[in-house]
Formats: C-alpha cells, structure tokens, sequence
C-alpha cells in the first residue's frame, strides 16, 4: 500500500478530513493476523533545500516566543516535558522531566502510588544539564528517576514530580503489560515529526486524543524527531523544548520509545542523549542508539542508521545476538525499527532502499532467519506498506486480502510522515513488493 498526498490508508482518526497524518497503529493481538492503519491528507509542497534556508536570524525570530515564554512566565517553574519509558524490567518505570528553574542544590523528586491521592512512594531524581546550541545553547535541567515495585501486569499507577516545593500535575498510567502470546499490545509509531514544519503539532494532538479512547501500550518515533537544527551543523535547543511539550500529553501515559535518526546527529548526538533514557543497560545495547524492549507479547530491536551496521560491527554482531536470543514462545511478535528505510519504492535516493542495496541487503537476510514479522522505519517522507516479501528477490506473498496468517516473510513498513513534509514521489509503476 502506497500512499502520497490526500490519501486515506485504512482509518482516520478523528471527523476531520484535512488530517494531517501519518499514524501507524500496530495492534498485536492473540491472534496472527497483521493490521495497519492510519491516514495523511495533502499538503503543501516542501523541499529539503528549503527546509533548511531558515537562517538563525530567522530561526531565532521565529522561536523568540517560546523561549520568552520559557524565561519570563512565573508558571515555568513547574515541571514540563514529563515522559514515560521502558525499563525492560517488569514492575518498573522510568520518568524523565525538564525544569528552567532548578538550582542544583534542590533535589527533585517523583511520588507515586496505586491512587491519585496516595502516592506513599518517593524516589530522588538524578539531574544532569547540557549545553549546546546557537543564540545562548540550553539552560535547562533534565531529571530521571525510575519507579519500582509497581503492581504488575499493565495497573494503574499515579504519579507527580517536581522538587517538594513546585509539583506537576498527578498523572495516570499503566506499569508494563505481562509478558507472554496471548498478552496484547497496541502502540502508535511513526517518524520524521518536527513542530511546525508544518504540522507536527497536529499530529501530536490526534495521537493523544486517538489515545483517550483507546490507550496505548507504548507509542514510538522511528527517527528524525524535533528538527532543532538550522542548517547542516548547527541546532536551536528551544525546539526541543517545545517539541517535547507537543509529547507530553502522549508521553505521560504512555511509554515513549525512540529510534534515532540522521536529524539527531546535531553536537554528535548531545540533545538526543540527554533527552531520552532507553534501556540499553538492561540487553547489552548502546545508550539510545542501539537496544530492545519486550512489551507484552512483542520482542522490539531498534538500531541506528546512523552508525556503523555491517557485518563485523558492534552494532551488527549485537543485532545478531539479540535476534538470536529472542523467546519466540513468550514474544512471538518480532519487530525490527531503523530510521533509514530497508525497503521503499520513494523516488527519494533510491538507491538506497530498494532491492540489493545496502541495508536491506545486510538486515533482509537475518529478518529471514530469525522471522521478523514487522519492519518499521522513517527517512523518506512517505507511507508505504510491503507485502510479505523475500527481501532478496523482491517476490511477495500475495493474496485477496490484508491480513496474513503466519506469512513467514517481513512485512515492511515506512512512516516518515509524522508532520515533516517533503514533496517525494513514487517510483512507477510500483513493485511487486
């Protein structure tokens, strides 16, 4: 399934019809049957170049609200950008906050407990800052605390942070779902998101209402995630900040997991390590490059494109093991999410994600021999769902409907149109994938 421009793919969240997204909802069930849904409607015609023609006076002038918003109102005391994560440990949960007016000599802290009004536990938080950035870099501070012994098997918890003076809201979630075949999961992914360009925002906003009636198990961004950066070398840090208050209301209930991206590279990763804590301790990864999550009755591997990844690498011997180790009779869902597409007919460097080239040439192969049912990557600025398909010879499995029952082959998808839009076409006619 291919889709460009004003185009619903299989359901649309919400009565509007100018939607502007890109929404892979992966609803993993007992049973075996693949579903995908999701929509995006047309919008106006960008190009990478200029995307990229903002200069800083530009940036700066257009972010200045935000970061006055940020310094002078007497309410950002309070803490913000308040995220959930995995910590691939089954009665745990990890936080993550930003404040702009903590002292370092102030501790800050998360309570928590079965019931909003009895959060009998408290646990300090770790702080740490970073500096980078044009117009002044980051001033801000990121705190992390996890959350243990929680009721198991997907109970309510609640919980608040803040530094025993200044507190957020108390915030409602679930501890992680037990794992096993017959426990379902139900997470939102997609990719190449942004604020404003054009239409991140709105993306943000239809997640979290979608998640309102339906609650989500975890939700997941397959790269390219705030686009702070205003040229090739140089990144504004308040985009972060405001791209991670659009996260919030999604983020606070739910786990969010992130895959890293090109557009992350900024100050080698700076931002992007600061800012998220996935749980690469916990299986032998890389911070938040390379790692794996089980969720439920789903095994995740996500790895990074923007590292070395060929045969002989760490990265790639890690993959390997990871696959190998996978318990097929507890996680029978296998997932493998990258940034850079495996497989796409986008006209968009071509080359590069089609039949015999290079990424889909190294990972096809294991996405074989361990039976990977779901690929799931960004870059191209696209929507488009495979086949089953031998990813050496391009020959899909084929039939009169959607869903496939133990197909025994890759299903690919690319997402990378989670609110940053480029004018990519397909190539035609389209493959047989």
């Amino acid at each position: 399934r291919r889709v460009h421009g004003d185009t619903t793919l299989m359901l649309r969240f919400g009565p509007c019809a100018a939607v502007l997204l890109a929404l892979a909802l992966a609803a993993f069930g007992a049973g075996a049957a693949h579903k995908f849904s999701g929509s995006m409607s047309h919008v106006d015609e960008l190009s990478e170049s200029d995307e990229w023609d903002m200069t800083v006076e530009m940036i700066g002038a257009f972010y200045a609200p935000l970061e006055a918003r940020m310094r002078d109102d007497p309410f950002s005391e309070a803490p913000e950008q308040v995220h959930l994560a995995f910590t691939n440990e089954p009665s745990s949960m990890k936080v993550m906050w930003v404040t702009f007016h903590n002292k370092t000599d102030v501790p800050a802290f998360v309570q928590y407990g079965a019931a909003p009004n009895e959060l009998s536990n408290t646990v300090v938080a770790s702080t740490t800052t970073y500096d980078c950035g044009i117009l002044g870099g980051w001033h801000g501070w990121i705190h992390a605390a996890v959350m243990g012994a929680l009721a198991p098997n997907s109970a309510p918890f609640f919980y608040r942070v803040g530094d025993g003076a200044t507190w957020s809201d108390v915030f409602s979630a679930r501890s992680p779902p037990a794992l096993g075949p017959e426990t379902p999961v139900r997470f939102a992914t997609w990719g190449d998101m942004g604020t404003v360009i054009p239409s991140g925002w709105e993306v943000a906003a239809l997640i979290a209402k979608n998640a309102e009636t339906a609650p989500l198990t975890f939700a997941h961004i397959a790269g390219d995630l705030a686009y702070g950066g205003t040229g090739r070398v140089i990144e504004y840090e308040p985009v972060w900040d405001e791209f991670m208050r659009l996260l919030q209301p999604i983020a606070q209930s739910a786990p969010l997991m992130v895959t890293v991206g090109n557009h992350e590279s900024y100050y080698n990763f700076t931002s992007y390590s600061a800012r998220f804590s996935m749980p690469s301790e916990s299986c032998g990864g890389s911070g938040n490059f390379w790692y794996s999550w089980n969720v439920g009755n789903v095994h995740v591997t996500s790895i990074s494109t923007e590292h070395p990844n060929s045969p002989g690498t760490p990265q790639y011997e890690w993959v390997v093991a990871d696959l190998q180790a996978v318990n097929r009779s507890v996680t029978p869902w296998l997932v493998l999410t990258s940034h850079r597409p495996f497989l796409a007919s986008d006209t968009f460097a071509l080359s590069n994600h089609e039949i015999g080239s290079g990424l889909i040439s190294t990972y096809g192969p294991l996405m074989h021999t361990y039976g990977v049912d779901l690929a799931i990557s960004g870059h191209c600025h696209i929507y488009e769902r495979t086949f089953p398909v031998n990813t050496s010879t391009g020959i899909p499995v084929q039939n009169n409907t959607s869903n496939f029952v133990d197909p025994g082959l890759p299903v690919i998808v690319t997402i990378g149109t989670g609110g940053a839009f480029y004018p990519d076409s397909f190539v035609e006619p389209p493959p047989a994938w």
